[in-house]
This record gives C-alpha cells, sequence and structure tokens, in this order.
C-alpha cells in the first residue's frame, strides 16, 4: 500500500469532505438502480425515479403498492442502490434496510415535476407507497479524479506506477444506524450525520 495513505490518519474535515462529495453524486442523478432479494431468493433490480433533494444516511424512492419492488421489499427488507456516471467515472453503491410507508405528507414532499411525467399524475395517487432505505454500508468509486492528501487513507488508490493506469479511487463507509422520528424529512440542506466512520475496503 502506498506509504502516503498508510501514513495519514482520517480527520474530521476529511469525513466531511467525503460525505459531501457522495451526497452530490447522489443528488446530481435523475435515477438509480433499486435491487431487491424476495422470499423466491431471486435477485432483481429495477430502475427507479431519484427524487432525493438531499442525503442525511437515508434514501428514499417512490412506487406504488402493488409494485413488484413493494411486493419484494415487504418479502425483504435488504437493499441495494446502485448510480453510475459512466462517462465521468463515478459510481456508488449503498446498501440498507427498506421501510414501507403510505404516509401522504412524505410523499408530497418528495414530489417534483419529474415524478409528473414519470408517474403520470400531477400529485401522488392513494397508492403511492414511499422506500425509505435506512443506509447501512457504502462504496463510492471515481476513477478520474484525485482527493489528493486530504483523504489520504480513505480511498484505494490503484495505480501500480505504471504509466498509463486509470487511477479508481474507492472508498466504503460504515454508516452507523440512527433512527429517524416520524416527519423529520425536510428538504433543509444535507446535514453530516454522526457516528460516521470511514474504513479502507479489503485488500485495498
Amino acid at each position: 500500500m502506498n506509504d502516503k495513505i498508510q501514513n495519514n490518519e482520517t480527520t474530521e474535515p476529511n469525513r466531511d469532505e467525503v460525505i459531501a462529495k457522495l451526497t452530490q453524486f447522489i443528488v446530481s442523478n435523475d435515477t438509480a438502480l433499486l435491487v431487491t432479494c424476495g422470499s423466491d431468493h431471486v435477485i432483481r433490480s429495477r430502475p427507479m425515479l431519484n427524487v432525493n433533494q438531499n442525503f442525511t444516511g437515508s434514501l428514499y424512492f417512490l412506487a406504488r403498492s402493488d409494485d413488484d419492488v413493494t411486493r419484494y421489499l415487504r418479502e425483504n427488507p435488504q437493499a441495494n442502490v446502485a448510480i453510475s456516471e459512466p462517462e465521468s467515472g463515478k459510481y456508488a453503491s449503498l446498501i440498507g434496510t427498506a421501510d414501507l410507508s403510505d404516509d401522504r405528507k412524505k410523499a408530497e414532499l418528495l414530489w417534483t415535476d419529474r415524478c409528473v411525467a414519470w408517474f403520470g399524475t400531477k400529485t401522488p395517487d392513494p397508492d403511492t407507497v414511499v422506500i425509505e432505505i435506512d443506509v447501512e454500508d457504502a462504496e463510492y468509486w471515481d476513477q478520474n479524479k484525485s482527493f489528493g492528501h486530504s483523504l489520504a487513507g480513505m480511498f484505494s488508490t490503484l495505480t501500480g506506477g505504471q504509466p498509463g493506469k486509470m487511477e479508481v479511487e474507492h472508498k466504503k463507509v460504515d454508516w452507523a444506524k440512527e433512527s429517524m422520528a416520524d416527519g423529520e424529512l425536510t428538504s433543509s440542506d444535507v446535514d453530516t450525520p454522526p457516528n460516521l466512520s470511514v474504513v479502507n475496503p479489503p485488500n485495498a
């Protein structure tokens, strides 16, 4: 492993920068793949409209009560969310536990103009379900940009020291579970969640 990475410890400002970059990546993408595994043990994925306007440890999606994704999450709430930007070389994978709610106020708060085109209705209908995924683990890859010394120790830089090699930065975040009270979802600016630990992935 690179000595620069070995000899630098993570500090709070670095952690804040990592979360800010991950948050910006999440909210800047219009769609995400939501991956589920139902009681039949078959893994399925489908595109979902990304309605997250900020990120404080939970991801939100909207669906209808009779959608397959809703049924599978009721059978098994464990889920993965994958977001990718192949053109920029950025990718994120987030794992967590889903909770389903028919809270009309939350649905209206998450509703945007893009939802009108996606669902074909001007407002959430009575069958709208809010999917809230409490993120427990997140990984982020950036193949093109280097965060430099300030993030040393939080990324694995796979260069091998050979000319022409693409730099791949890979960060894994273990997200401590934090309970969210009903109605806490707001449209305020993103706050850095507490109790965040950043670790190097295996085989770094």
